[in-house]
C-alpha cells in the first residue's frame, strides 16, 4: 500500500508538472547523472539523517526508485511504468521529472530533510 501511494504521489507530482498530453515516445536523454545524483541524495537522507536500519531504509529507497523509474517512463514512454501514469508534455524533462520524483518521495517520508533537499 505504502509503495503504491508514494509512487502515485511522485508520480503524478512529477507528470502534472509536465502535462499530460499526448506525444510519440521518443529516446531519453543521453545524460542519466540526475538520476545517479538523486540515488545519492536518497542515501544520504534515509540512511545518514533519518537514520534508517536496514530493511526500511532500504524500503524507502526503494520507493524512490520506483517513483523516479515511472516518473522518466511517463516522460519518455520507453519503459512500462509499474503504475499506469498519464503521458507528458513532448518537451517534458525526464531529468526534471526523475529529479521532483525522488524530491517528492523524500520529502512526504522525510519532513525533517526538506530544507536540504531543497537545495539538491
Amino acid at each position: 500500500m505504502a509503495v503504491g501511494f508514494a509512487t502515485s504521489m511522485a508520480v503524478a507530482t512529477s507528470t502534472a508538472l509536465v502535462g499530460t498530453a499526448e506525444a510519440a515516445p521518443r529516446p531519453a536523454a543521453a545524460d542519466p547523472a540526475v538520476i545517479t545524483e538523486w540515488n545519492a541524495v536518497a542515501v544520504r537522507t534515509i540512511f545518514a539523517e533519518a537514520q534508517q536500519p536496514p530493511p526500511a531504509g532500504q524500503l524507502y529507497l526503494g520507493f524512490v526508485s520506483i517513483a523516479v523509474h515511472d516518473a522518466v517512463s511517463a516522460v519518455d514512454g520507453t519503459y512500462a511504468p509499474y503504475a499506469q501514469q498519464p503521458r507528458a508534455h513532448r518537451h517534458a524533462s525526464p531529468q526534471a521529472a526523475a529529479a521532483t520524483a525522488a524530491y517528492e518521495v523524500l520529502t512526504h517520508y522525510f519532513p525533517a530533510s526538506a530544507q536540504a533537499l531543497g537545495s539538491d
